[in-house]
């Protein structure tokens, strides 16, 4: 461990012994640069394209993995002792094996009797039973 540490002083000392020797050494030439020829405006743009284009996929796929993990599933849980059928709504990245966390925010496990379904889809809610008097 030690050696490592000693090993990276030893790589930053030499990297500011370098750069500090090279200071000096152009400061002592009396020379001017010559001066560089400008370059063509889309040349300088480029850069800033490529990080614009690098940070506009990044998000890109951001969103698409966001849009897939929010997806809206069904879970049907079916009791196979009494056919008991119960539906959950679920994000497709809450679904664990045999447990599974719905919208909102209970954490369900399975019992062994019981069977998993996963549909594609919010769950359907059933009609409302009329009213007394309705027709």
């Amino acid at each position: 461990m030690i050696t490592k540490l000693l090993f990276t002083a030893l790589i930053v000392a030499g990297v500011i012994f370098w750069t500090r020797h090279r200071g000096e050494a152009r400061q002592r030439s009396r020379r001017p640069a010559p001066r560089a020829a400008r370059s063509p405006w889309y040349w300088r743009m480029a850069p800033a394209g490529a990080l614009l284009a690098v940070l506009g996929v990044s998000a890109f796929v951001f969103w698409l993995e966001w849009e897939a993990k929010h997806q809206i599933f069904t879970v049907r849980v079916i009791d196979t002792r009494s056919s008991e059928v119960r539906q959950y709504a679920v994000y497709r990245d809450g679904v664990h094996g045999r447990r599974f966390r719905t919208i909102d925010g209970r954490s369900v496990t399975l019992a062994d009797v019981e069977r998993m379904e996963l549909v594609e889809g919010v769950p359907s809610t059933p009609e409302p039973a009329p009213l007394a008097g309705e027709p």
